[in-house]
Formats: C-alpha cells, sequence, structure tokens
C-alpha cells in the first residue's frame, strides 16, 4: 500500500500518542496481579491491538470505556482446555516474547499463531530457554504459526538470560520474576538497556489504575523535523523521559546545536546543526531517524554499535540504505556503523520503495516531506507502532 506525502508545514502543536513499550509491560503485570488492575492511555498501535485481545481471549481482561481492566490474573485463573487454545500473537517482538514466557507458566497447550515476518526474527534461543525450564514446545513449519507450547514451567531461584540479540526475553521474565521469587541476571547487556530499566521501574510502581506515558519514539520523528524544517510545540512531552531510549534525540539535538526548552513543555525550533557522533546500541529505533538528521546537517556524523539493526522487523541496515540510495545520501557503511556526510541536494522525488518495516516507511516519508512530497510504499505498516503518522505528517 502506498500513500502519498504532502509538503504543507505540519500542524502545531503536535499531539504524539502513548508508549506501547511502557503498554506491553504494564498490561503483563496486571496479567500476572492477582488485584484489580486498569491501564488507561493504551496506544491505537497494532502492537498494542493484539496483546489486549490475547489477553481477552485469555479471559482475564476487558475493555472499560478508554481502560483495559485485567480483573483475573494468569495462571491462576486459566481456563482449563481438553484441545490447543489458538491465539493469534501477530508481529510485535515484545508482544510475542512476552506472551511466550507468560502462556509458559499456564497448563493448557496453546498454538501460537504469528506474521511470517516474526520467523525472520530472533526467537529459536527464548523457545529453547523455556524448554529448560519445562515447557513442551514443537516448533511449527508453517509460515504463520511459530509453536505449540505447554507448560508450566518452573522457574529456579537465580536465572541468567543472554541479551545479545534482544532485551525483550529478559523484560518478561523480569516481570515473571517478580511474582515467583526468582533473581534475574543478565549477560551480553550490549545494546537497548533502558528497556530492562522501564521494565523495572513499571515493577517497582504497580498501583491499582496505570497511564501509559507519551510514547518518544512516535515523538522522534517529528523532533527531528522540528529542527531542519520548522518549529513545532509538542505539549504533552514535558521532560526528557530516560526509561525510552529514544529520549536520547532531545540531547542529541541540544549538543548539536538546536534550539530547544520546556515551558513548560517542550519546543524545537528550525535551527543549523552541527555534526554529531552517537552509539546506536543506546537507541537502536532510533537510528533510522539519526540518519534522516544527519543527512540535512553540512558535515560528517557517525552512527556506530549498529549490528543489531539486522535483527528487527527488517534488516534496518539494508532498509536504510535502500532508502539513502533512492534520495542520493553520500554515506559509507560497514558491518558496525554508518557514516553519512551531508547535506544532500535536495529534490523532488516522485515515490520511494521501502521494506515492510514502519521504521523505514517512517523514514521514506520525512525524506518526502523535505523533498516536495510524493508517495511511499508499504504505508500499511505504521499502524504497528503509530496509528495516526500520516495524519500527523500530512
Amino acid at each position: 500500500m502506498a500513500m502519498k506525502i504532502s509538503s504543507r508545514k505540519l500542524q502545531s502543536p503536535i499531539l504524539i500518542p502513548s508508549s506501547k513499550s511502557y503498554a506491553a509491560r504494564m498490561l503483563l503485570v496486571g496479567a500476572m496481579s492477582e488485584n484489580r488492575y486498569s491501564v488507561a492511555d493504551i496506544p491505537k498501535s497494532q502492537d498494542s491491538i493484539e496483546l489486549i485481545e490475547v489477553l481477552k481471549n485469555l479471559g482475564i481482561g476487558y475493555r472499560d470505556g478508554d481502560r483495559f481492566v485485567l480483573d483475573k490474573s494468569f495462571p491462576k485463573d486459566e481456563t482449563p482446555s481438553d484441545q490447543p487454545v489458538v491465539l493469534n500473537l501477530g508481529e510485535g517482538g515484545t508482544t510475542i516474547r512476552f506472551l511466550l514466557s507468560l502462556l509458559s507458566l499456564g497448563r493448557n497447550k496453546y498454538l501460537l499463531k504469528v506474521h511470517p515476518r516474526f520467523k525472520l526474527r530472533p526467537f529459536a534461543e527464548q523457545l529453547e530457554l523455556l524448554k529448560s525450564l519445562g515447557a513442551q514446545i514443537v516448533e511449527s513449519e508453517k509460515e504463520d504459526e511459530l509453536c505449540t507450547l505447554q507448560g508450566p514451567i518452573k522457574l529456579p531461584k537465580s536465572l541468567t538470560i543472554d541479551c545479545s540479540k534482544t532485551t525483550q526475553v529478559t523484560s518478561s521474565f523480569l516481570i515473571l520474576a517478580h511474582f515467583n521469587n526468582c533473581e534475574i541476571k543478565v549477560k551480553n547487556l550490549n545494546s537497548s538497556a533502558a528497556y530492562i530499566e522501564m521494565t523495572k521501574n513499571v515493577l517497582s510502581s504497580i498501583k491499582a489504575d496505570q497511564s501509559v506515558p507519551v510514547d518518544m519514539s512516535s515523538a522522534s520523528s517529528f523532533l527531528a523535523l522540528a529542527s531542519i524544517f520548522q518549529d513545532l510545540e509538542f505539549p504533552q512531552i514535558l521532560a526528557a523521559d530516560p526509561l525510552q531510549a529514544d529520549s536520547t534525540i532531545i540531547s542529541i539535538l541540544e549538543s548539536s546545536g538546536a534550539s530547544i526548552e520546556f515551558s513548560p513543555h517542550l519546543k524545537i525550533k528550525k535551527s543549523i546543526l552541527s555534526p554529531f557522533n552517537v552509539d546506536g546500541s543506546k537507541c537502536l529505533d532510533l537510528i533510522p531517524n539519526l540518519c534522516f538528521l544527519a543527512s540535512h546537517i553540512k558535515g560528517r556524523s557517525r552512527i556506530y554499535n549498529i549490528k543489531n539493526l539486522k535483527h528487527k522487523e527488517s534488516d534496518r541496515v539494508e532498509g536504510i540504505c535502500q532508502v539513502l540510495d533512492q534520495v542520493g545520501v553520500n554515506y559509507k557503511i560497514d558491518d558496525n556503523s554508518i557514516e553519512i556526510e551531508g547535506p544532500y541536494k535536495i529534490n523532488s522525488l516522485e515515490k520511494i520503495e521501502t521494506l515492510a518495516d514502519h521504521r523505514i516507511v517512517m523514514l521514506a516519508s520525512l525524506f518526502l516531506k523535505i523533498c516536495g512530497g510524493g508517495e511511499v510504499t508499504n504505508s500499511n505498516t505504521v499502524a504497528k507502532s503509530n496509528s495516526n503518522f500520516f495524519e500527523l505528517l500530512n
């Protein structure tokens, strides 16, 4: 599906959706809590919708206006079934990995369906870990089925988890461990450490009624645009959130010379920026937007420790390069870094072809906004994280 991007100025202020990362953690905590627990301001992202549908199908939660209420807990209130329970987990890495861990506590056999793209991402290590803890797992050769899974697993007093490819498995087990007297240790924590801290923060502040904070991943596209395209205000952002890795864009913009103030909310003015040198392992999802920024800055910017981008919804290293090539950006890339020499020559573009990855589609859309508008392919993928992205952009 293609979407037309206009060259019109954006309407300010910009209202950003809430965080699917926070929402997933809050919902999983609520799923295990034996006390009534509700979550408000859940984003209308595809990942959040799919997670909620699974929790509803498990019979432990329901919608109540703008809140999702969890009045039962898993596995305590698991409904026994003589037949495999079929659940569609979707595509989201956080959703699927969190649910794999949660469902392994149950006694039913679950047939887990996923989007075929997820099966290209790392998941074998989690299945092996669950097997070692007592889960019965049979992987499926069908492209839209991951496996059948049946627990219950038994958590030891201490468990070490490898974070070399993803921290999502560790976050899921931190939540399980909170309710099961288990100590979680990590190894090879080379990227996305902020998400571990986010999980710990959600666990340290459990209360009956939760509200999901604004999403800095969604905000980052518009913060980048504000610094080079037009002045914008963000009334929901009162401070940078250190538990959201993509909040790093604020400090990167500040160090590059952007005009930023909180008075009381975030305001960014179009500025002349200086090149930057950034460790991408601390903010992997931000890297496409950083490449967009670097392309508009005079001089050479560098983003390093980017290799784990290959384990996202697509090989994002490949996806970024495809977009930069079509726009005409001068860059050099190796196994673990990218250098961008800006600014590129802005020309009109009729269309940018992208991989089917929401972050890559958003990257291409930002370039089209600057280049006078045009069509971006695979536009349907942005619903995964920000269903109103094009509404805000156009």
